[in-house]
């Protein structure tokens, strides 16, 4: 699996409802619907220009999905609520 660009990931992941804030040397990315904060997060370091397999692996952990669900959510082919429907279908309360 290619690496996935930083800035590539964090447009990504803003079309789908998630909301970036930068705390210490890291970027966190707050999964949010409605306005409202689902409690799923994901987070980076501002050093990190590229993320590698095992790096997207674990954001993939972080949000409940399998990495190949994931990247579909960086890929732009799955929105915000296919993933809400995705994480309900497994339990999740989102």
């Amino acid at each position: 699996m290619p690496p996935v660009r930083t800035r590539d990931l964090e447009r990504a992941l803003q079309r789908k409802g998630f909301e970036g804030e930068v705390r210490g040397g890291h970027m966190w990315y707050y999964f949010t619907v409605d306005g409202r904060h689902t409690g799923l997060h994901l987070f980076r370091s501002l050093r990190d220009d590229d993320l590698h397999e095992g790096r997207i692996g674990q954001m993939a952990r972080r949000m409940q999905m399998s990495r190949e669900e994931f990247m579909s959510v960086v890929d732009c082919t799955l929105d915000q609520a296919g993933i809400v429907a995705l994480l309900r279908s497994k339990g999740v309360t989102v």
